[in-house]
């Protein structure tokens, strides 16, 4: 009876641990993200004086990313049209790498010639580190 309280007691220990850990990790992960929402949310003379939350939220820089013109710098940018070819060149990488994964998956699945097995393996283990690319690119 007594190792099972201490088994109980290590386990919501552990418990709490595990969400202790995940909400610091989560709270990590995500202050870039509401770091940038705050300050798209700014003007530029709050940019360098307010802290985190800017004291009044405006839109006009999401106005000026539309329109292309920024009043405080010399620069034009056409935000729809990058945005357009940003899908295109997404939309095409997808449908290749589609097309590529289904006919190698269908291969490796039905036919059998010589050196299946190895080149099964190095297409899915080349790069042990290949997850971690995603989250730095």
């Amino acid at each position: 009876m007594k190792t099972k309280n201490k088994i109980r007691n290590v386990s919501i220990i552990l418990s709490i641990f595990e969400y202790v850990l995940m909400y610091g990790w989560l709270i990590i992960i995500l202050f870039p993200f509401t770091w940038i929402i705050s300050l798209a949310l700014r003007n530029l003379e709050e940019v360098y004086t307010a802290l985190f939350f800017p004291k009044h939220i405006t839109f006009e820089n999401f106005i000026y990313l539309f329109k292309g013109t920024f009043p405080y710098r010399n620069i034009e940018i056409n935000f729809l049209n990058a945005l357009k070819n940003s899908f295109f060149v997404t939309l095409i990488s997808v449908t290749l790498i589609l097309l590529v994964s289904i006919l190698a998956s269908y291969s490796f699945s039905k036919l059998k010639f010589f050196g299946k097995n190895a080149l099964f393996y190095f297409s899915w283990h080349d790069d042990p580190c290949a997850s971690s690319y995603v989250a730095t690119t």
